[in-house]
């Protein structure tokens, strides 16, 4: 029994050798992103035996250290190979393969391991994801039959249709399909290639526009937890010391001012260069106070400016006095003029 928890609760992931050398794991190479999202899809510790389970894009990025842009791209290439599929409404992916390899090809009748993947199954949330997954493991696992997908689609076409990247996902796309052009009245006795050409002109072009980013409070949770990496990486590049707590007086300042920032990651690097310059500021000046040879001359300038005057008028007058008044003709010795001057 003590086994089959562990398998339920995916306490291991299986990957086989033939990952690196099979379709999937030769299409990958010379992409580090998409092997690193395909490797921790199948051991993640969200992960459930039949590898369907959530698993949003800030998961993926915190926890395998890529980039959101890597973590993204990675995962649309998945999704294009076939290897997974992304439904990014209810952030769910789905490893095609997983089950199959976590479990096995069958289960037997009385297999205590049904019960637990019956229960992963009903906690799928997407429907297509949930008749494709019944479709293809079904049979082989006992599974109860889930309703049809909406739309009266197939289950196989429904989950075969390429799943919106997380990139594209951002994007609203305006489509004038064909078959809603309305003819002009003027075309109705029109021959039917000239009609058609005419539909055509009037289809409006294809437009993309990328959704305005939305701002946000202090992130919370394992968004706040990869804030604190990012801003701890950042100051250890710029020379800061003691990132930490400089990330603690960022969070608690905005915070408390109740900012918001469509791009958190751009509002820590702003604070860190603001506490680069702020550094390199005198310490002293900083603090308030002046270094303490400054505080001697502003509270004793004056007195010492006197006290070196005085000291040399002393040394002035107990030198010899030496008489550089040139000698007339018809006046007085040097000896003379030295004891009209001193009256010695």
């Amino acid at each position: 029994m003590a086994l089959v928890e562990g398998l339920m609760s995916m306490n291991y992931g299986v990957v086989k050798p033939s990952f690196w050398t099979g379709a999937t794991g030769r299409a990958l190479r010379q992409d580090v992103d998409a092997q690193v999202v395909a490797l921790y899809l199948m051991t993640s510790p969200h992960a459930n035996i039949i590898g369907v389970f959530r698993c949003p894009i800030d998961y993926i990025k915190i926890e395998t250290g890529r980039t959101i842009e890597g973590a993204s791209k990675g995962l649309t290439k998945l999704c294009e190979l076939g290897f997974c599929s992304f439904d990014p409404e209810t952030e769910t992916v789905w490893v095609r393969e997983m089950a199959r390899f976590q479990i096995g090809d069958a289960l037997k009748g009385g297999d205590k391991r049904i019960k637990h993947v019956i229960r992963f199954f009903d906690e799928i949330e997407n429907p297509r994801f949930k008749r494709a997954f019944f479709e293809k493991y079904g049979a082989a696992y006992q599974l109860p039959e889930p309703p049809k997908a909406p739309d009266d689609e197939s289950p196989i076409e429904g989950a075969s249709k390429p799943i919106q990247s997380p990139i594209e996902a951002t994007v609203t796309v305006t489509v004038t399909s064909t078959d809603t052009v309305t003819p002009h009245p003027s075309d109705e006795d029109a021959s039917p290639i000239e009609g058609a050409s005419k539909a055509l002109r009037n289809i409006k072009p294809i437009s993309k526009r990328k959704a305005s980013p939305q701002k946000s409070s202090v992130p919370a949770d394992l968004r706040l937890q990869g804030l604190r990496d990012y801003f701890t990486e950042q100051a250890d590049r710029l020379g800061v010391t003691d990132g930490a707590n400089e990330f603690d007086r960022f969070i608690d300042h905005h915070r408390a001012k109740g900012s918001t920032f469509a791009d958190w990651e751009a509002a820590s690097r702003t604070w860190l260069r603001n506490s680069v310059k702020f550094a390199q500021t005198s310490p002293a000046l900083r603090s308030g106070s002046h270094p303490q040879q400054f505080q001697e001359r502003v509270t004793n300038g004056f007195a010492t400016i006197l006290m070196d005057r005085k000291r040399q008028e002393q040394q002035h007058a107990d030198g010899p006095i030496i008489d550089v008044t040139p000698n007339q003709p018809g006046g007085s010795s040097g000896t003379d003029r030295r004891k009209e001057l001193t009256g010695r």
